[in-house]
């Protein structure tokens, strides 16, 4: 694991709800997992549970195809589909040290997803307004670009820096403190959903990949996006045998 548990980021991530973390995620392994997930069944929203039409199989596309016809502007697999795929569950585990410092108690890591934006037939506001997450009583998501984000209009991250430690409002109070993140795929970064934060409506496609990390068991919003656990047996030898480590991912695979 990156030495990403300093007090240095425990710090700017407390003040400011935000931080980018020093290092960006393998190019390889980021492109072996698109293609693990390439012909993965997917759904028109940014959680399947939120997609009008749900039923399986019906009302979904492979990843590929809902690429490569641009009719949804939103659309994601399954978390069996992103806890399948290589790497990724494995850097979320690496961060529990840091979730768990954070928030001072027993962690959780309680989901793990992807989705994918893209110009569309019809915009998709869920993501794209300014909006405060309630997810859990304390929370932390590791975010991370798939593709390419150079410019705002590629699909930027905004966030109101501070409006983690401020009552919810529905438009940012400081313009001044907004950041947009941006960069290459792989770029990684911590928040505090409970502050202020948008997506950018993108000009092409844009990969968004999240793990979500809480207290609660379960967290109201597991419950809400419709999780289960993904039967261990999916991952066979990656599930870890460190029982600590096996508590603090149930959620997501048990």
């Amino acid at each position: 694991m990156h030495d990403v548990v300093t007090t240095g980021l425990l710090s700017a991530l407390r003040h400011d709800g935000v931080v980018i973390i020093p290092h960006r995620f393998d190019e390889s392994d980021l492109a072996e997992i698109i293609a693990y997930m390439d012909d993965k069944l997917v759904w028109p929203a940014h959680v399947v549970c939120k997609s009008k039409v749900p039923e399986f199989p019906a009302g979904s596309k492979t990843m590929l195809q809902a690429r490569t016809d641009g009719e949804w502007s939103a659309f994601a697999p399954t978390m069996d589909t992103v806890v399948g795929a290589p790497y990724w569950l494995e850097y979320a585990i690496s961060i529990l040290p840091l979730a768990k410092q954070f928030f001072g108690e027993p962690t959780l890591l309680y989901s793990l997803l992807c989705f994918w934006t893209q110009p569309g037939r019809i915009p998709y506001i869920e993501t794209h307004d300014w909006h405060h997450d309630q997810d859990d009583r304390k929370q932390l998501g590791l975010f991370m670009f798939g593709t390419d984000i150079i410019e705002d209009a590629n699909g930027a991250h905004f966030y109101e820096r501070g409006s983690n430690n401020r009552p919810e409002h529905p438009v940012p109070l400081f313009p001044e403190a907004v950041v947009a993140i941006k960069g290459l795929a792989g770029t990684m970064w911590l928040e505090q959903p409970s502050g202020l934060h948008c997506g950018q409506r993108p000009n092409k496609s844009r990969l968004y990949m999240w793990a979500r990390y809480g207290v609660t068991d379960p967290p109201p919003q597991y419950v809400l996006d419709g999780l289960r656990p993904v039967p261990k047996e999916l991952i066979g030898a990656r599930y870890p045998i460190d029982p600590e480590i096996q508590e603090a991912i149930k959620l997501i695979v048990a």
